[in-house]
């Protein structure tokens, strides 16, 4: 049986709301993604190299979450998020998550709050741990009140 991953609508709503708009998007109830790890997905790579040799600094790109953000900033392009909202600190979350096969390349996106963000972070890094999922291994993401 495959870990699951618990999206809770109490400790998360802003995130929970993202998720629950992507699952319906796809006429589902949960989803199964692959870990990917710290590593890149060929395309990335590919691509870093091309950036690379047009000179873009790739300082501090050390994991797909990190590309995909230096990307969005080089082209200004947030697949699929909508205006930032003003006053607070927000920051983009990302589903499927850019930990994962499914998610490193062009994930859907959505503003949430900064706080938000790091604790959900925080908990899929512990997820991560307490289920010892190393690259390759899958789980699930569901919804939970």
């Amino acid at each position: 049986m495959l870990p699951i991953f618990f999206v809770k609508h109490s400790l998360w709503p802003d995130i929970y709301a993202h998720t629950e708009e992507y699952f319906e998007s796809c006429s589902t109830t949960q989803v199964e993604l692959t870990y990917m790890g710290e590593g890149f997905l060929p395309s990335q790579l590919l691509e870093m190299e091309s950036l690379s040799q047009k000179g873009v600094n790739l300082t501090g790109v050390a994991t797909s979450r990190d590309f995909w953000r230096l990307k969005s900033k080089l082209t200004g392009v947030y697949y699929g998020s909508k205006t930032k909202p003003s006053g607070g600190e927000y920051e983009l979350d990302e589903f499927p998550y850019a930990s994962t096969l499914e998610g490193g390349n062009e994930p859907s996106v959505s503003w949430v709050s900064k706080s938000e963000n790091s604790s959900h972070g925080g908990a899929l890094s512990r997820f991560y741990q307490s289920h010892r999922l190393k690259e390759g291994d899958k789980f699930i993401v569901k919804l939970s009140d």
